[in-house]
């Protein structure tokens, strides 16, 4: 249970860095000027982060998984 919420803080703290990256990167490309850019930039930045962080949670969890099976199972061998 821990692991998870643990993901899903790291997929939403991951968002939001990638919302200030793209949010950053449109100030330096449009200044003041392009504000709607500079926005669709941010939402860009932040939906692309945060389905990044979101796969390799998921590939973190699977193979958290995948051991505690593999672990149990020499457990039971041992008995």
């Amino acid at each position: 249970m821990a692991a998870r919420v643990f993901a899903f803080s790291a997929i939403l703290a991951g968002s939001l860095c990638g919302g200030l990256m793209g949010f950053a990167l449109g100030r330096l490309q449009w200044g003041n000027s392009g504000n709607l850019w500079v926005f669709l930039i941010a939402c860009l930045g932040s939906v692309i982060t945060s389905v990044g962080v979101a796969i390799v949670a998921v590939l973190v969890l699977r193979a958290m998984s995948e051991w505690n099976d593999v672990a149990s199972a020499k457990a039971r061998r041992k008995t």
